[in-house]
């Protein structure tokens, strides 16, 4: 691993050992300037810490406090744009929590469940073998949300919805 801080300080901050909804939503804002950086220290701290980065995010998946979730999936789009094929165990492990959130009070979670729902897309596509089978392969993950609990049910008729509005103009047979 690369030179830099350690991961774990911010991880009391955004898993339920946080209690203060406030302090988690800073945190989460804090790791998501991080996260944006294209280059440079932030870049560079990411890239050297992805899988810390991944395993606090995917810990506190169900702990994650509703103003904390806008900034939470903001960082998780700045995450996945930056991912390679070996990673695709990652994002199939968020899209129950992204299906979810589109049925968010927040409307800026709403919107960057949807925006993080088309970057999951994009990277089954640059995950290939071939667009067809890659789009298929990340719709087969939106499916058993419709036979789930009435708001899974909900949330999934919206997400592949937007997904097929989205991804239209791709090979969906």
């Amino acid at each position: 691993m690369g030179g830099g801080p350690p991961v774990p300080p911010l991880h009391p901050s955004v898993s339920s050992q946080s209690k203060a909804h406030g302090v988690q939503k800073k945190a989460y804002r804090v790791l998501e300037e991080v996260c944006a950086s294209p280059q440079g220290p932030g870049a560079r701290f990411v890239q050297s810490h992805l899988d810390d980065l991944k395993k606090t995010l995917l810990d506190s998946l169900r702990t994650t406090s509703s103003p904390a979730k806008r900034p939470r999936l903001k960082c998780l789009i700045h995450i996945v744009k930056k991912l390679t094929a070996e990673h695709e165990e990652f994002i199939t492990a968020l899209v129950p929590e992204v299906i979810l959130c589109t049925k968010e009070v927040s409307v800026g979670a709403r919107k960057n469940a949807f925006a993080l729902l088309v970057e999951m897309g994009h990277a089954f596509l640059r995950f290939g073998p071939s667009q067809e089978e890659a789009l298929q392969r990340y719709l087969v993950l939106i499916y058993p949300g419709l036979v789930g609990a009435v708001t899974m049910v909900s949330c999934s008729i919206l997400a592949l919805t937007h997904l097929l509005f989205e991804f239209k103009g791709t090979c969906i047979s």
